[in-house]
């Protein structure tokens, strides 16, 4: 592993770079479709105030609630607030919000903007990743600024409640879905939560990471992080999570994970929970860098309901350009990098996100699906495929029918048994739903896509 200054010449047979123009981004690149856990961190964060919150920390705690849970202005958050959580639908969606924080280029600039929802009845979680060069308008404005410079934006103009609250607002906007509760962590605060565990072990996969124009004040370092097992302190971690620029954001977001996970593990270890000194510094820590309008009861209540939520009931998902197929890339002013949605406002995104928040209905069917590719589109059916697997369903087989249709079509052999499932593949493709109860045993239902699904997707791309 290696980190070098700008002005050393890298290890690896890869130009430095000879000038400040940065290269430019590209938005297809696909994101990592792996199961994340790292989602738990921020609430692991909150959850040791509220685990430790009797005996010997008593007095720590109760200072550093005072910096980290604030008012909520969408119906107050008292410290001594009962444990009962605000929901909408059954649903309980926090906004993640990550800064670079004092001392940093763009202190109050949003990082990194995660929709977390938990449904508590069916002991599952739905995340979506909002990228931060998504072109929006400033809630209540004229102004139109990339997402992460909504959170700034309330921090620097009084709004009540701050950058948290107009960028939950926005968020609101775009996702269709009603933003309760919010968590921000900045830089520093995970740099010294990693250190606070003397740093994590991370299997870097191949080709590993070379960047050479990570951001070092007015100027660029190189980050060049070799592959294979690397332990990791808090800034180096920081760096290769936060790294993007020679990648994307969505392989930063696998980084992301991978660092996460890792401090995830470590935090629950024994060795850190059974240690007073430890405990006591990541309070510290957290007071200093963490914000929640969460409050200790209800941070307690939510712990209680996501410790034990199993990896198979989170969902996982990207607002892009690859999967989703939700934005594009532009160019907005003074030549700066933007996203822009594919339908002109925010329609589509809404749909994505009902439609995420309902899989974990056919998560739990378990259903087994056949899919047949009648639109005319050579790999269409094994491109779904890998969408749908990634849904919760067990795709027994691909293929091509035997004609063409232009109708989209589901053929339900469940007899009542698998309706989250019907019904979720009847939103997605807009297709019809013909019931045949019991005619095949071996699936559950067979899906024969159309070519009205190409038309309607915009997919005109053989995967």
């Amino acid at each position: 592993m290696v980190r070098l200054a700008k002005s050393e010449q890298p290890e690896q047979d890869k130009p430095a770079p000879t000038n400040r123009s940065r290269p430019q981004k590209s938005g297809g690149k696909k994101p990592s479709t792996g199961r994340r856990h790292w989602w738990k961190l921020p609430l692991l964060l909150i959850f040791t105030l509220a685990f430790v919150s009797s005996g010997w920390f008593t007095y720590k705690i109760a200072s550093a609630s005072d910096k980290i849970f604030t008012a909520n202005v969408t119906g107050g958050s008292l410290l001594l607030k009962g444990k009962k959580l605000k929901d909408a639908d059954g649903r309980i969606n926090i906004l993640l919000i990550g800064i670079g924080g004092a001392g940093h280029d763009g202190p109050n600039l949003a990082d990194t903007i995660q929709l977390v929802s938990i449904s508590p009845k069916d002991k599952s979680v739905a995340m979506v990743s909002i990228p931060r060069d998504l072109y929006v308008q400033v809630p209540d404005s004229y102004q139109k600024v990339k997402i992460n410079e909504v959170h700034s934006i309330g921090e620097d103009n009084g709004t009540e409640g701050g950058g948290p609250a107009l960028l939950e607002q926005k968020v609101s906007d775009i996702t269709g879905q009603k933003v309760q509760y919010f968590i921000r962590a900045d830089f520093d605060g995970f740099k010294q939560v990693i250190d606070s565990m003397n740093g994590v072990d991370i299997n870097v996969p191949e080709p590993g990471l070379y960047d050479p124009y990570y951001p070092l004040g007015y100027s660029y370092q190189i980050v060049n992080v070799k592959p294979g097992q690397q332990h990791m302190a808090g800034e180096l971690a920081l760096e290769y999570a936060r790294s993007r620029e020679t990648t994307s954001d969505f392989d930063r977001s696998k980084r992301q994970q991978q660092v996460l996970v890792a401090a995830r593990d470590k935090a629950l270890s024994v060795q850190y929970l059974t240690n007073p000194a430890k405990i006591s510094h990541l309070i510290d820590i957290l007071g200093d860098h963490v914000k929640t309008d969460l409050s200790l009861g209800e941070a307690q209540r939510l712990a209680e309901i996501v410790r034990d939520i199993p990896s198979d009931k989170v969902t996982s998902k990207v607002v892009d350009g690859m999967d989703s197929g939700l934005l594009y890339d532009s160019v907005g002013p003074g030549g700066a990098y933007i996203l822009l949605p594919r339908s002109g406002d925010y329609s589509e995104i809404q749909q994505f996100v009902a439609q995420l928040l309902s899989d974990s209905g056919v998560r739990q069917e378990q259903p087994k699906v056949e899919i047949q590719n009648a639109s005319g589109q050579s790999g269409l059916a094994k491109s779904e495929s890998d969408l749908l697997t990634g849904d919760g369903f067990s795709v027994t087989s691909v293929t091509n029918a035997p004609s063409t249709a232009q109708q989209t079509v589901v053929y339900d052999y469940s007899n009542g048994q698998k309706s989250k499932s019907v019904e979720f593949l009847a939103k997605r493709y807009n297709a019809q739903v013909i019931k045949q109860p019991g005619q095949r045993t071996d699936v559950d239902m067979a899906i024969v896509i159309g070519s009205d699904y190409i038309k309607n997707s915009g997919n005109q791309t053989a995967q």
